[in-house]
């Protein structure tokens, strides 16, 4: 099996390779570096996924190095929210407010969280504003295949936890399901749009492994500040803790 390093440089090479083609997406002015997940992924029996990360994690004071090597960034991100570096970023509060429900947490490292791509952007706003949305559902296209690389190195993987859209035209895990075969995946279950708050159970099943997922349609950055996500894990608290604990194994 690769290891997270071994996955980490190979990353980096793509992202070195690649990131010219997306420098409209990046905010100038500052440095940029990928990351494809935050929390330790080795222990986390369940994994939060989200769009992709913010460039605002690389604000000054959030102490990020000039030069970084795949060993850094391995240890910072697995420790992300527990170093001494600086907070996580405010945008997990509300999935960490979802997770304390389900009596989970990124600190203790029985969750973690993973995005369908490493390459941190402007806003989505932003993003819409600038007209750039078509180039950014490209970046997604391209990049989602090292979110389907990383899975198998979430060795206690047992249940994704998805909320939002993924673009103006697809949720999460419709994006995921229609990338999802080309990396030896699928997604099953049927999903019905149901307006603001939907919800869905599937299952990815890919590489031996069959993991259950959970989506609602909104997020954890919607402008309730996460709280329509914390009512519908809250509504099905029992059923997401069993999927949780059971065996995941195809």
């Amino acid at each position: 099996m690769t290891s997270i390093q071994s996955y980490l440089s190979d990353i980096l090479t793509y992202y070195t390779q690649t990131k010219g083609a997306y420098s409209l997406l990046i905010p100038s002015g500052i440095d940029i570096y990928p990351i494809p997940f935050f929390g330790d992924i080795r222990t986390a029996n369940v994994i939060t996924v989200g769009v992709n990360p913010s460039a605002g994690e690389f604000a000054t004071h959030r102490n990020w190095p000039p030069q970084i090597t795949p060993e850094y960034i391995r240890n910072r991100l697995i420790h992300y929210f527990d170093s001494t570096y600086a907070p996580p970023h405010p945008w997990f509060t509300g999935w960490s407010s979802a997770l304390s429900v389900l009596n989970l947490s990124y600190i203790t490292g029985n969750a973690a969280h993973i995005d369908l791509s490493f390459r941190p952007t402007k806003s989505i706003s932003e993003l819409n504003r600038d007209g750039y949305m078509s180039l950014f559902n490209d970046m997604l296209v391209n990049d989602i295949q090292y979110f389907f690389k990383i899975l198998p190195l979430c060795e206690n993987l047992k249940l994704l936890l998805l909320a939002g859209a993924a673009t103006n035209s697809n949720y999460l895990n419709e994006f995921i399901k229609n990338t999802c075969i080309r990396y030896g995946y699928q997604l099953r279950g049927e999903y019905h749009r149901g307006g603001t708050g939907s919800i869905a159970f599937q299952e990815l099943i890919g590489e031996g492994k069959q993991i259950p997922t959970f989506f609602c349609s909104s997020s954890p950055s919607a402008k309730d500040h996460g709280k329509l996500l914390l009512k519908r894990i809250s509504e099905d608290k029992s059923r997401i803790i069993e999927l949780s604990k059971e065996n995941n194994y195809a």
